[in-house]
C-alpha cells in the first residue's frame, strides 16, 4: 500500500508508474493533496492507516472461477496478476478486492429455456497466522430468453 501526501501540489509524482504495480500485488495507492496540512489531512492520513492495518488481509493467494460446460469465462478482472481467462494470483488481498467475470455461452444451443448455469470462484490464500484456506462461492442461474421471466423471479 502507497500513501502519498503532496501538500499543495508542489510536487511531481509519477502515480502512472507505479500504478500496475499496486494493481498486480493488491495493494492500495492514496494520494492526497491539500495546500496547508489541516486537521482533516491529519484525520484522513489517520483513517487511511488504521483501515490498512485493521483490516483482515490474505497473502499468496490464488483465485479461480469454474462454470457449466456450457458456459465459459471470457474475461476475469481484479486485483493480482492474470493468468488465464479464469484464474489469477494476488500477492496480498483482503475483503475490499472484488472481481468481476465476464461468462458466455459459446454454443447457444446446449442452453435450454428453464435450465441452469452452474459457476463457482474459489480464493485460495494463506492467513496471517500462516494457515492455508479457501473461501468458495457457488451460484446457480436460470436461463431464460423472455425478459418477463427475468421480473417475475426477482424479489
Amino acid at each position: 500500500d502507497v500513501l502519498v501526501l503532496n501538500e499543495g501540489n508542489k510536487q511531481f509524482f509519477d502515480l502512472g508508474t507505479i500504478g500496475p504495480i499496486i494493481k498486480k500485488t493488491g495493494g492500495r495507492l492514496a494520494y492526497l493533496t491539500d495546500p496547508i496540512f489541516s486537521r482533516e489531512t491529519q484525520r484522513c492520513i489517520e483513517n487511511h492507516i488504521s483501515n490498512w492495518i485493521q483490516r483482515f488481509k490474505g497473502f499468496e493467494a490464488a483465485f479461480k472461477v469454474r462454470c457449466s460446460s456450457n458456459c465459459k469465462c471470457t474475461k476475469l478482472v481484479g486485483p493480482g496478476v492474470e493468468k488465464s481467462n479464469d484464474e489469477a494470483e494476488i500477492a496480498g488481498i483482503d475483503s475490499s478486492h472484488s472481481f468481476l467475470c465476464e461468462f458466455s455461452d459459446p454454443s447457444s444451443k446446449m442452453v435450454k429455456e428453464g435450465g441452469f448455469w452452474y459457476m463457482q470462484a474459489a480464493l485460495l490464500y494463506t492467513s496471517i497466522s500462516g494457515e492455508r484456506l479457501v473461501r468458495c462461492h457457488t451460484l446457480a442461474l436460470a436461463v431464460t430468453s423472455k425478459l418477463e421471466n427475468l421480473y417475475k423471479g426477482a424479489d
